[in-house]
């Protein structure tokens, strides 16, 4: 289509008019040089009906299919849905065969419980953490007595909510104001919850706030928040210092703890080789599939006396299509394996952030020591747990299908609204063996891959026009050359005469 176009542009160069053809080839029509034919402004509406026809298409949620995923694993439940419990929540751990499958983000898990029926979870990444939740409340009843101290309470509407922290902003620089904080259910009984400092401390170099009061996890509807003037900002009159509360937050904060899945690498053997410019020794780590992710090795050593530098190498893709190949891994600790004459046995951790590979290679520098014996080793990452709440209806067994890299993000609302802290504890329920889906349909592969040949088809034909466009402008470029030398000479002629 560009090489006519370029053609159709060429001609019009040549010989001047003032709208030349259209080309029509699969995707539209293409106009060229400076004409405009008479039926662009239908081509065009056309144009725009079909691209708002796409768009219209495009924002319908699409149907999922269970033939558009190609593994699933069997959920095997231990208990069925009671009726009495609020919520019946169940969740399981993904294992490594999973993540071999499935997207290296894992946005194609989904739950099915029949052809049609789609169970929304939450997939959740149990990493140590701390997560502060913010809560709704209403202000009211704020008061400043004759000392300056600032007194206002909030409404949190409801008894369901739990807060264990409240965050009070205030006014000014460089103060350590006293503040008090009580509770209550009603709004006339108080109780105290917490005391303590709101500091504000700053120099050329560093800066040091403290602007929050923690207390015991606590579902008190009312609260009370005291703050009391810097007693060492009273100027000579006794006037003390003028502040506000600009701002308060009650919060809920929630130390997760984390869980780390573990397992055991299997068929692993030394390997001579040289490592830092001396002999060592290698072991790979089979991880059971790509995308693993491991922030963790444990290594069961039989030596009882050693002292060894080591490092641990990642495979990834490598920059040739197909290829694969090993990058060093900076180490949080374990980078020295050390065990000294009457230490326990205990394993060897090495410790990295998280990567998602198919193989990991250990590596020790021997020297001029025999090679450690390596027992066994395990390998570990922060569990991937999958929670849903059992569908009230019978039927067919419920079952994780992944491995379908069109599936778009789910995005469930449960999991948005499903609290971090769960009380009690989902049960847990076993994953079975990853299964081929028999009724997956492979998606249709791009004409690239389907018609190679045609590329090569479309570029000859390209070099053909170009050809042929380069041979009419010579061509053309030639007699126009000999013209202008037939009329030179005839002017030299007549001017001779």
């Amino acid at each position: 289509m560009m090489s006519l176009t370029l053609y159709a542009c060429v001609r019009s160069a040549i010989m001047p008019q003032r709208f030349f053809f259209a080309f029509a080839i699969g995707l539209g029509t293409v106009y060229c040089c400076n004409g405009q034919d008479s039926g662009q402004a239908v081509a065009d509406a056309v144009n725009a009906q079909s691209a708002s026809d796409i768009k219209a298409i495009n924002a319908e949620q699409p149907a999922e299919h269970l033939s558009d995923w190609e593994y699933f694993a069997e959920v095997k439940m231990q208990a069925a849905f009671d009726p009495a419990q609020p919520k019946n929540l169940r969740q399981f751990h993904l294992p490594p065969a999973v993540f071999a499958k499935s997207r290296s983000d894992l946005l194609d898990l989904r739950l099915f419980h029949s052809q049609t029926q789609a169970v929304p979870f939450a997939l959740r990444v149990l990493e140590p953490k701390t997560v502060r939740e913010s809560i709704n409340s209403r202000r009211f009843n704020d008061s400043i007595s004759k000392s300056g101290t600032r007194e206002l309470s909030v409404d949190l509407a409801s008894t369901e909510y739990q807060h264990n922290e409240v965050e009070i902003i205030v006014s000014g620089s460089e103060y350590r104001r006293k503040a008090e904080l009580e509770g209550s259910d009603d709004g006339q009984d108080w109780k105290p919850l917490a005391v303590g400092f709101l500091l504000d401390y700053r120099d050329e170099k560093i800066r040091f706030e403290r602007k929050s009061l923690t207390y015991s996890d606590s579902r008190l509807r009312y609260l009370r928040f005291t703050v009391h003037p810097d007693p060492a900002r009273i100027n000579a009159e006794g006037a003390t210092e003028s502040f506000t509360v600009t701002e308060v937050r009650v919060l809920h904060t929630v130390q997760q703890a984390g869980e780390k899945s573990t397992t055991t690498a299997t068929s692993v053997k030394r390997e001579p080789t040289r490592i830092m410019g001396a002999p060592g020794s290698q072991w790979t780590i089979d991880l059971g599939g790509e995308n693993v992710p491991v922030s963790e090795l444990e290594i069961d050593v039989a030596d009882r006396e050693f002292a060894r530098d080591a490092q641990i190498q990642a495979e990834y893709p490598a920059f040739t299509p197909g290829k694969k190949s090993f990058q060093t891994l900076s180490l949080n600790s374990g980078s020295t394996w050390q065990r000294l004459a009457g230490d326990a046995m205990r394993p060897i951790v090495v410790q990295f952030n998280e990567v998602q590979s198919s193989r990991l290679r250990i590596q020790i520098a021997d020297y001029r020591n025999a090679p450690l014996a390596i027992q066994q080793i395990r390998f570990r990452a922060a569990a991937r747990q999958v929670v849903f709440e059992l569908p009230s209806t019978g039927g067919d067994p419920l079952k994780l299908h992944f491995g379908n890299s069109l599936a778009e993000p789910a995005q469930y609302d449960f999991a948005r609204n499903l609290p971090i802290k769960l009380e009690p504890s989902p049960e847990h329920v076993m994953l079975g063996d990853v299964t081929a889906n028999p009724e997956f349909v492979p998606p249709p592969k791009p004409w690239t891959e389907r018609l190679p040949w045609l590329i090569y088809v479309v570029l000859a034909g390209v070099t053909l026009v170009l050809a042929v466009i380069i041979v009419n402008l010579a061509r053309h470029a030639i007699r126009l050359h000999d013209s202008m030398n037939s009329e030179a000479v005839g002017r030299l002629q007549t001017s001779d005469q």
